[in-house]
């Protein structure tokens, strides 16, 4: 049975029927199996494994990643939650002022950035978000949390019907989109902003599927023709080893020689004796008849 799942020879026996068919379930099995081992060995050579996305605020928190950004107003809304995963995400959170050393942690992979997103559909950031490593971020499909501007006055401002009157027909004439979308355009990069929308809708050009190639799998060649060749080596030894013991199984030594020509002399003799021994006894008889 071993011999068949590795592929090798089994003695055949032509007597038993039962014999036979036992055989062949094990053969058929063993089929099986080594074509099952060989598909999943390929697959696991040459198909990428990636981690489950990170879509939602639980996924995450699930996950060992933490995250930054440069200034603390991105968590102050949140620290009096009382959600499990909230609370959790606060505790990950480092507020580093270096917008360099936040680009460096993010180059890692590992790191997650916080950028805003915007009415208008766009995204704001800081300079930490770069074409070097906008392509290594996946933007999550739940958002951290929503809030307005507030716009602050004294109380008793005479002018604060105006005012929002102001703010409602500037909303419903789509003036603050129109504004957004200008200060996109002036201040940021129109190429991360159209990475980022791709990324958002699940198109990561980072993460395109290659031809297979010689360096995808040189790792295992090595380690196969690192197999291969103690084979061959083993098996020469083996034909070496095999050929001396037989030489020196079939050639006996001078001492075995000797010995065996002294007992092959000692047999001559003594049946060169008998032979004498029966001749002359044959003679004296042959004499004594003629005598009678």
């Amino acid at each position: 049975m071993i011999s068949i799942f590795l592929n090798q020879g089994v003695f055949s026996n032509s007597v038993f029927s039962s014999y036979r068919v036992l055989i062949s379930f094990i053969l058929l099995s063993g089929v099986v199996l080594s074509n099952t081992y060989a598909s999943g060995l390929a697959s696991v050579l040459t198909i990428p494994r990636y981690g489950k996305p990170l879509e939602t605020i639980h996924d995450f928190v699930e996950s060992p990643y933490r995250w930054g950004a440069s200034s603390l107003a991105w968590i102050l809304s949140l620290e009096s939650a009382d959600t499990h995963d909230i609370r959790e995400l606060v505790a990950r959170f480092d507020m580093i002022p270096g917008e360099e050393e936040l680009f460096r942690r993010s180059l890692g992979g590992d790191y997650g950035l916080a950028i805003e997103f915007l009415n208008s559909g766009y995204y704001a950031y800081l300079s930490f978000v770069r074409q070097e490593n906008v392509q290594l971020f996946d933007i999550l499909k739940q958002e951290l949390y929503f809030m307005y501007t507030i716009a602050y006055s004294q109380r008793g401002w005479p002018l604060m019907e105006y005012f929002n009157k102001f703010n409602l027909e500037t909303i419903q004439h789509g003036f603050i989109l129109h504004w957004e979308k200008q200060m996109i355009r002036k201040y940021m990069s129109s190429r991360i902003e159209q990475i980022l929308s791709l990324i958002a809708e699940g198109h990561n050009s980072v993460k395109e599927l290659k031809p297979l190639s010689v360096t995808h799998i040189l790792g295992p060649s090595f380690v196969l023709l690192i197999g291969l060749s103690a084979a061959i080596v083993l098996f020469i030894l083996e034909l070496i080893w095999v050929h001396f013991n037989s030489r020196l199984i079939l050639k006996p030594s001078s001492v075995e020689r000797q010995t065996v020509y002294v007992k092959l002399r000692a047999k001559l003799s003594s049946a060169t004796a008998a032979v004498e021994r029966d001749s002359k006894r044959n003679a004296t008889s042959t004499k004594s008849y003629k005598s009678v």
